[in-house]
């Protein structure tokens, strides 16, 4: 069994795709859905408290990437995070370093999945490594999805320029990937 992601990130892919690409959007998704996920997102049974499956979460990128292109995974990683970020927690990042939610990732990831391990490898100024491993589940744009997500995070707490590059794995049926952000 793969591992799970909090309902936040179904209810964030939502709301972000609706915003970049109009109201009918996950109308023209649920055919390539597969059918119990498809069911629960039409009959709204997709919570932000709960559990899903990561493969669910997968299959939306794959479905969006298959209608709108590759490059919608990121995008929704950059535009949910910086969604989810309230006003307040935006004021009090700004007084921190990008080096600062790369020390604490164990403990945001754990806030949205469970399972899978996180290490960062390296952190020190304008540079993070991080390995992620033992993700089942995860696929291309679940890993896109993620990458985005940490450049929003280092521009929130004032980096430039973020860009994430994965140096290994992050691929459809991989279990872990390596990434290098840098900023400056």
């Amino acid at each position: 069994m793969g591992i799970r992601v909090k309902g936040q990130s179904f209810v964030g892919f939502e709301r972000t795709l609706v915003e970049l690409k109009g109201p009918t959007v996950m109308a023209e998704l649920m055919p390539l859905l597969p059918s119990e996920l498809a069911l629960k997102l039409r009959n709204r049974e997709i919570l932000s408290i709960g559990w899903y499956p990561m493969e669910w979460y997968g299959a939306l990128h794959q479905a969006a990437q298959s209608l709108h292109g590759v490059a919608i995974s990121r995008e929704i990683g950059r535009r949910a995070t910086r969604h989810d970020v309230t006003h307040l927690y935006r004021f009090i990042l700004r007084f921190l370093s990008p080096n600062t939610p790369m020390g604490q990732l164990k403990r945001l990831h754990s806030l949205i999945a469970e399972g899978g391990e996180v290490e960062v490898e390296e952190n020190r100024e304008g540079v993070a490594r991080i390995r992620f491993s033992q993700c089942e589940g995860c696929n291309h744009g679940t890993w896109e999805d993620m990458l985005g997500s940490f450049e929003t995070l280092i521009e929130l707490c004032g980096g430039k320029e973020a860009k994430a590059t994965v140096t290994s794995g992050g691929n459809d049926g991989d279990d872990s990937m390596t990434c290098v952000l840098s900023w400056r």
